[in-house]
């Protein structure tokens, strides 16, 4: 069905009939036209006929005068002649004057007259000008109306035949809905496989149960990525895209640390954000495969250009991460680690800070995956900021408070969170933190006492 384009015009519809007032307009306007042309023609005359007589009265005065000069006569007669004269001359001139007032009033009676057809003609134009502005309105109201009934028509015949065409192909192509079936419980299996709140604080398995997982992960990606591009729409590709990121993120910290698994990761949690930009997990996902790959590099590549930029992407990830979604726990709690490694511990005090600060509206799912750590990491940070303060009495404070932060997370997650998969993930790192190598290693005895009574 072909539409008439916006502005052209059909030169074979008829056009409605001029109204009277539309009428009466046009024939006021050209009796105006015409009475004014003549009325220019009336004014030059009397211009005319007013320097004709002009012209007269100063030849007969001129004519007086002389034959005053000429025709001597005794005082008496000469001063009745020149009375007689003067008397002529006032009667022309007032006789004149007469005739052009009559004149000037005929002019402005006749321009009146103009005046008056002048303003009726504006006036009946003026209100057919409305009429038309009204009937053009609603012409083009009435074509709007059509032309979205027939668009309304074809979107919802277009949907109907799409629906068909889908019932047709699934009728005689039923190995692609089986496709598609079979891929989304892939994806369901994986999502199962590869759990969002992997612990890495866990022991890991031997050498062989991490090599047949990995193995695993190759045989799932090559079953599911076969056919996925062809059965599955944008929604599901992100489904996919994020559980494979995660798939390979363990891969990379189970297995060797190879960069071919981080870069995997990395490029299908890019995938994921690809299909959906308003995913705060897409891009907390591809800053963690970052961060991942940064904190297991060692301290010399860390100060490389490669690596200091793969920390500020993802740092970027997680303000954009926060952007979307401005209480996601795992965005604040990543970008309290990248203020540990840019060296601010304040901005990590602080961040870690505001999170607890509003835990309320944190998810309990959020909190179980991320608080253990949150508090320990906030107790840490604190150690380590107490190891460069010279005053005793501060330092002393900040060993309190590590205490007080310790235990106010063991309480919170006890009474509150009710997970013993926290507590055990906030038992494990508070014993990191103790051992050899820990944050926790250098405080006073009393305070490692304390802090070794939680658990």
């Amino acid at each position: 069905m072909n539409l008439a384009q916006p502005g052209n015009q059909n030169p074979n519809q008829p056009q409605s009939a001029p109204t009277f007032l539309h009428r009466f307009a046009r024939g006021l306007g050209r009796i105006s036209l015409a009475l004014a042309c003549i009325g220019i023609l009336v004014f030059l005359a009397i211009l005319g006929y007013s320097y004709r007589l002009t012209a007269e009265t100063k030849a007969a005065v001129d004519v007086a005068a002389s034959a005053q000069v000429q025709l001597p006569a005794p005082a008496t007669t000469l001063s009745d002649l020149q009375k007689a004269i003067e008397a002529a001359v006032d009667a022309s001139i007032k006789r004149d004057e007469l005739l052009l007032d009559k004149l000037l009033l005929v002019v402005g009676l006749y321009s009146t007259i103009l005046s008056v057809l002048a303003l009726a003609t504006v006036f009946a134009s003026r209100q057919d000008a409305k009429e038309q502005l009204v009937s053009v309105n609603a012409r083009a109201d009435a074509l709007a109306s059509t032309v979205q009934q027939q668009l309304a028509a074809i979107q919802a015949k277009a949907l109907k035949d799409v629906e068909a065409l889908k019932t047709q192909v699934r009728a005689e192509f039923p190995i692609i809905s089986q496709l598609q079936s079979r891929v989304l419980n892939l994806i369901l299996k994986l999502e199962a496989k590869y759990p969002e709140e992997q612990n890495w604080n866990r022991s890991l398995p031997n050498s062989w149960k991490i090599e047949e997982r990995q193995q695993d992960i190759l045989i799932d990606e090559m079953q599911i990525l076969t056919v996925s591009v062809v059965v599955l729409d944008d929604a599901n590709l992100h489904k996919l895209y994020l559980v494979l990121a995660r798939s390979y993120l363990e891969r990379f910290r189970t297995g060797p640390l190879t960069d071919g698994d981080a870069a995997r990761a990395y490029l299908y949690a890019s995938r994921a954000i690809e299909c959906n930009r308003s995913s705060a997990e897409a891009y907390r996902m591809r800053g963690v495969i970052a961060l991942s790959r940064f904190d297991t590099t060692s301290a010399e590549r860390r100060k490389s250009d490669e690596f200091r930029d793969l920390l500020e992407h993802a740092k970027q990830d997680f303000i954009q991460c926060k952007t979307i979604e401005p209480l996601n726990a795992g965005a604040y709690y990543n970008l309290a680690l990248i203020g540990l490694y840019e060296g601010d511990l304040d901005q990590a005090i602080r961040l870690s800070e505001e999170l607890l600060a509003a835990k309320q509206d944190v998810s309990r799912k959020a909190k179980e995956k991320y608080f253990p750590d949150v508090y320990l990491n906030l107790a840490c940070f604190i150690a380590d900021k107490s190891k460069s303060a010279t005053d005793p009495a501060m330092q002393r404070a900040m060993q309190n408070r590590i205490v007080d932060i310790c235990t106010e997370g063991r309480d919170y997650l006890m009474a509150e969170v009710r997970s013993s998969r926290a507590m055990d993930n906030f038992k494990e790192s508070l014993k990191r933190e103790l051992g050899a190598k820990g944050d926790f290693d250098g405080l006073p005895t009393p305070t490692r006492a304390a802090l070794e009574a939680l658990l």
